[in-house]
């Protein structure tokens, strides 16, 4: 449970070929989206539009097992993540990313499955629902932009369930305390309703 921490809290080993992780960990696909995040847990977070109704695709999964890979050509680095069914948690996941870094570049892909999902409650749902999100930042000497793409199927193992989020942030050091910043998110589900697709601005 709680006992040693509700934050990243884990163990592991590492050497020139990476690390191995085990413990509570964010997932690839919530730190493909931290990234480009100029909101972090305020009321403009980017998570109110990249969850789906409430179901979050920005995890910090307990009982994981993650690789990471180390730097690769000054670039790249990967990184993968298993979480087994275990408590309450009646799915496993997988979770895995590609980051990129270079001259004031940020880039990440990630993607993640969910098994079981809703299937043993609603017999005509898919097995398993999955997410794929990229991010871009750029960031110079007083300001950066982002931006990023998402889209969800199959959501919570219903067939046809899927939503796509897109948004667009930008940063400016206007004085050494003071920042200007703004980000447009949109959500849009692929439901029966015709205006339940919403906006923010930040």
């Amino acid at each position: 449970g709680n006992t040693l921490s509700s934050r990243n809290s884990f163990a592991g080993v590492k050497g020139n070929w990476g690390k191995v992780i085990w413990g509570r960990y964010d997932s690839p696909m919530k730190s493909a989206g931290r990234m480009v995040e100029y909101f972090n847990e305020r009321i403009g977070d980017a998570r109110n539009a990249t969850a789906y109704f409430g179901k979050g695709w920005d995890n910090r999964y307990a009982e994981m097992l993650m690789y990471a890979t180390p730097t690769l050509g000054e670039m790249f680095d990967v990184r993968l993540q298993f979480v087994p069914e275990n408590g309450g948690n009646e799915t496993t996941v997988f979770s895995g990313a590609v980051f990129f870094k270079k001259s004031g570049f940020k880039a990440a892909v990630a993607y993640e499955t969910k098994g079981a999902g809703m299937h043993h409650v609603v017999p005509d749902s898919a097995e398993s629902s999955g997410g794929i999100r990229a991010s871009l930042l750029y960031s110079a000497e007083r300001w950066s932009v982002s931006g990023l793409f998402q889209s969800l199927s199959n959501v919570d193992g219903m067939k046809d369930l899927s939503a796509t989020t897109y948004g667009l942030g930008a940063n400016f050091l206007a004085t050494p305390k003071w920042d200007l910043k703004a980000q447009y998110y949109a959500f849009d589900p692929n439901t029966d309703m015709d205006d339940d697709a919403s906006s923010m601005i930040v």
